[in-house]
């Protein structure tokens, strides 16, 4: 079904004729009865009486006329919102700084930076790293206009808490989606084989993290050896290599170019009661947002919420 067809039909219905119909449309009258026919045959139903007297819409015509009017006034007002929209991204301009944990933080900068930059030539927006977890202090006392964190374990306990700290804060936070934890592996390593691990496999083999005070680790796990990085390519780098592994979930593990070469391998986790992970974006309260925090925010949204981010 074409949005033609169900524009030639409602002319028609309105005209009350294929020749009238067919002037109105600039088209032939062989090709709009053609479409009417292609229509027709496509709902398996005749749509309209066809007369010395004129043409009238069948019963079952009567009602999808109806809802074609219903579908062009949307598809006109949504039209029209497009355009308002790209008007308005063209006329942005400033800068925008998001902070977010630096597992994401490369793949935003590359990605999400590009796409609005081709939307919002006059806008620039910077991505720094910014440690949020269940702490929303962190961004009140940051210059950020927008974070982007992570909430683990029990979802009714971290979405009360985390609701009420920006509530606290005047700020604003919306989930955007929920993943599983992932161990990431060299494809070098015996494990790929397996297709999962469990508790004795991560006992056996180092677990790599970000932070230097083990305490500060979200996820610690079974394992006896903890190795450090700085940086989230230095983590990729020691666990491409086969020095150990890495826990993330698995849709932002999946930005890395090196699990989309095949380099390191995410694997499911079996025996050990992980918690599931909840990506959030925070920000001032709407009232309290100026126009580009707004319309970013929203475009964020949309681009985090794609489950291949």
């Amino acid at each position: 079904m074409r949005l033609e067809d169900i524009k030639y039909f409602v002319e028609i219905v309105d005209k009350k004729s294929l020749n009238k119909a067919a002037d109105t449309l600039y088209i032939t009258q062989p090709a709009l009865g053609n479409s009417i026919k292609n229509f027709e045959s496509e709902l398996g139903q005749l749509l309209l009486h066809r007369s010395s007297s004129g043409i009238s819409p069948t019963l079952f015509g009567k009602i999808v006329y109806n809802d074609c009017v219903q579908l062009l006034d949307f598809f006109s007002s949504a039209y029209n919102s497009w355009q308002e929209k790209i008007k308005l991204l063209s006329t942005l301009e400033g800068n925008i700084q998001i902070g977010t944990f630096p597992l994401i933080a490369p793949f935003l900068a590359a990605n999400f930076s590009k796409e609005l930059k081709l939307l919002c030539p006059n806008l620039d927006v910077s991505v720094f790293d910014l440690s949020l977890r269940h702490n929303l202090n962190n961004f009140s006392l940051s210059n950020m206009d927008i974070g982007i964190g992570v909430l683990e374990t029990s979802y009714s306990v971290r979405e009360h808490e985390i609701f009420s700290q920006a509530h606290n804060l005047g700020l604003e936070v919306k989930l955007i989606w929920k993943d599983k934890l992932k161990a990431l592996v060299s494809k070098k390593n015996k494990l790929v084989k397996k297709g999962y691990v469990d508790n004795n496999d991560l006992k056996s083999i180092p677990l790599i993290t970000y932070f230097k005070n083990e305490k500060e680790y979200i996820y610690p796990g079974p394992s006896e050896k903890i190795l450090y990085a700085h940086t989230t390519d230095q983590i990729f780098q020691m666990v491409q290599a086969n020095d150990g592994y890495f826990l993330a979930c698995e849709k932002i593990a999946n930005t890395h170019f090196a699990i989309q070469q095949g380099l390191i391998k995410t694997l499911d986790i079996q025996g050990i009661d992980y918690p599931d992970i909840y990506l959030y974006v925070v920000h001032p309260l709407e009232r309290n947002m100026n126009i580009v925090q707004k319309t970013i925010a929203e475009l964020l949204y949309f681009f985090l919420a794609d489950a291949s981010i």
